[in-house]
């Protein structure tokens, strides 16, 4: 496998909108927000750091970002947040580096939002092996994710090829607000 790292920051820095996230997603974490009362997010592996700054803006939250592959976002932020946000990031770890990048997310904050492609990606690195190196269904990736977190609960979400999860339990009304949402 390819030097992961110097292969994300090549296609960062030559594909400006590599790693810029959907502004739909905040129709997930806004009821995720509100249900946890926040003052501090975290956008972990962040990319271009365009669904942080969604956050920031809509919400007011200070918002932290990091991505060690984004020059701009790779310092690591101190402290503990109310809410871990990660989108598209865990299926480009290698499986033998996600229980370490789980604990590394784990020491940011208990209350996390994980949104895991579950579907090769278009992009491939320069050595031709997929970008989503990591590609298993969604009960593998909750047995993962069990094994770093004392509780997991899945969201559905309606994109396809997707699933999602928080690691507390969610009140009826978060749960309503969000199956609304994907009734739209």
């Amino acid at each position: 496998m390819s030097d992961l790292a110097s292969e994300y920051r090549t296609i960062h820095a030559a594909q400006p909108s590599y790693g810029s996230a959907d502004r739909k997603m905040m129709r997930y974490i806004n009821p995720l927000i509100e249900s946890l009362n926040c003052a501090r997010v975290i956008d972990y592996g962040c990319g271009k750091g365009a669904l942080g700054k969604f956050i920031q803006a809509s919400t007011g939250i200070e918002t932290q970002f990091y991505d060690p592959y984004v020059p701009e976002f790779s310092t690591r932020p101190d402290g503990r947040f109310d809410l871990l946000v990660n989108t598209d990031v865990l299926e480009h770890i290698p499986e033998n580096s996600l229980l370490s990048v789980l604990d590394d997310m784990k020491s940011f904050s208990d209350h996390c939002f994980f949104v895991i492609s579950t579907r090769y990606a278009e992009q491939l690195l320069s050595d031709g092996q997929n970008a989503h190196c990591t590609v298993q269904p969604e009960a593998w990736w909750e047995n993962i994710l069990r094994q770093c977190f004392p509780y997991i609960q899945r969201i559905e979400i309606d994109i396809a090829d997707t699933c999602a999860f928080v690691t507390w339990p969610l009140e009826g009304s978060t749960i309503r607000r969000i199956t609304y949402v994907n009734n739209r």
